[in-house]
């Protein structure tokens, strides 16, 4: 929660906070121009009373990460608050509970091919995708290693990008079945047995080139931390009632996850 007390800063750190401000408010919204103009003026940053317009006040904000100085500005009666930073360090981090959806992509071609029948490395709009055969059930392997900045122990969402080679014929269902296994352990933890998701998608009315996205599902976050890794592997499974009698060109595989800082307050944790 945040707790009503004053706090004061030096000129660097304001400083700072103009700049900021500037950046983010004054070049996007000339009403709030008004709020520079007052603050750089005002000698009187931090006091006791009624905030006033275009003056600044700093609240603590405090959780189980540690204290937050959290600066607020007012305009036209109405309360902007700005980017916390960590009392002891300067680090930045989200209000509260407040969280951002962020992609960590892993290109197709970065997965390795290995084992038996893996996919094929193709030639596709003077680039190349990889191709995943019609008849064979083929693999692909890579690995995620989660960022500092992401929320710990909330959940992952994986989906994929793909293109089929050739148009559905609309006469009935064509299926691609896609099979996602992972395996995944904190540091100094062991990777348990691998756990799957499946995710079918019916091409009938797509057509050739169409940029295709299929969610494949959820990965379970809960007691996963920052630096954990997933083993991971991906097939297409051609064992799928009504396949699709044509090859599917994977493009990159994207795992969505939540981030409640811009990194981590330490090397090793957060």
């Amino acid at each position: 929660m945040f707790v009503s007390r004053p706090f004061k800063s030096d000129n660097e750190e304001l400083n700072q906070l103009i700049e900021w401000i500037i950046r983010n408010f004054a070049a996007k919204n000339d009403t709030r121009k008004s709020i520079i103009q007052r603050v750089t003026s005002s000698k009187d940053i931090i006091r006791d009373g009624a905030q006033e317009d275009g003056e600044i006040r700093y609240r603590l904000y405090e959780d189980a990460l540690g204290t937050f100085l959290q600066p607020i500005i007012q305009h036209n009666g109405k309360i902007f608050p700005l980017p916390a930073y960590k009392q002891d360090n300067g680090q930045q981090r989200f209000m509260g509970e407040a969280t951002t959806w962020d992609d960590f992509v892993i290109p197709a071609l970065s997965a390795r091919l290995a084992g038996a029948n893996p996919a094929d490395v193709e030639s596709y709009k003077d680039s190349y995708v990889l191709s995943f055969d019609s008849t064979t059930s083929e693999y692909a392997y890579f690995i995620l290693q989660l960022p500092h900045a992401w929320q710990q122990y909330s959940d992952i969402e994986f989906h994929i990008h793909w293109t089929p080679k050739t148009s559905g014929a609309a006469g009935g269902a064509e299926n691609v079945k896609w099979d996602f296994t992972y395996s995944w352990a904190n540091i100094n933890g062991s990777f348990p047995a691998s756990s799957s998701l499946t995710a079918t998608r019916d091409v009938q009315n797509d057509s050739a080139d169409d940029h295709l996205l299929t969610e494949i599902g959820t990965l379970a976050g809960q007691g996963k931390t920052m630096s954990s890794i997933a083993l991971c592997s991906l097939k297409r499974d051609t064992g799928v009632a009504d396949n699709y009698g044509d090859e599917a060109y994977l493009v990159s595989l994207d795992f969505h996850l939540k981030k409640d800082t811009h990194g981590s307050d330490h090397e090793y944790d957060k």
